[in-house]
């Protein structure tokens, strides 16, 4: 709902000011009406993040969007959540950098000595995906060591 002083531009304006450039009209609460109170300029990134969608996250002491913490990690979206998803904690999926792809995880694998007792343990010890492990090991033609 719009705040009836609005029906009048001159009355927005004095409330809201002129448009910045690159910026757009955001509710800083969504389920609240737009209003002075209510109301704010954002950037286009910021509006599209203020949604009720939007996953946010405590991390270190602090709610935030879960993608906003991924860009400033370095880390790759589809990293982090694959690390979330074999069951990392957030702290380790977004600080931990990438390793480079294979290279360490094949070395620990046949090197005689860390053996993992399957596929998805080793996923989830390098947050990634069973299938990209078994991708790695096809490609680089090496064979599994169970225990």
């Amino acid at each position: 709902m719009v705040d009836k002083r609005w029906e009048s531009y001159t009355n927005f304006l004095e409330d809201m000011g002129e448009r910045p450039e690159g910026k757009q009209i955001d509710r800083i609460d969504n389920s609240g009406n737009y209003t002075k109170e209510n109301c704010r300029w954002a950037t286009p990134r910021e509006n599209s993040r203020n949604k009720y969608d939007t996953h946010i996250v405590e991390y270190r002491g602090k709610m935030a969007p879960l993608i906003e913490l991924i860009e400033k990690s370095g880390i790759s979206y589809q990293t982090v959540i694959s690390r979330i998803k074999v069951g990392w904690d957030l702290e380790r999926a977004l600080t931990q950098k990438p390793f480079k792809p294979a290279e360490h995880l094949m070395k620990k694998v046949t090197d005689g000595k860390t053996i993992y007792e399957s596929i998805s343990q080793a996923a989830r010890e390098y947050g990634v995906a069973t299938p990209t492990v078994q991708y790695w090991l096809k490609n680089k033609k090496q064979h599994w060591e169970y225990v």
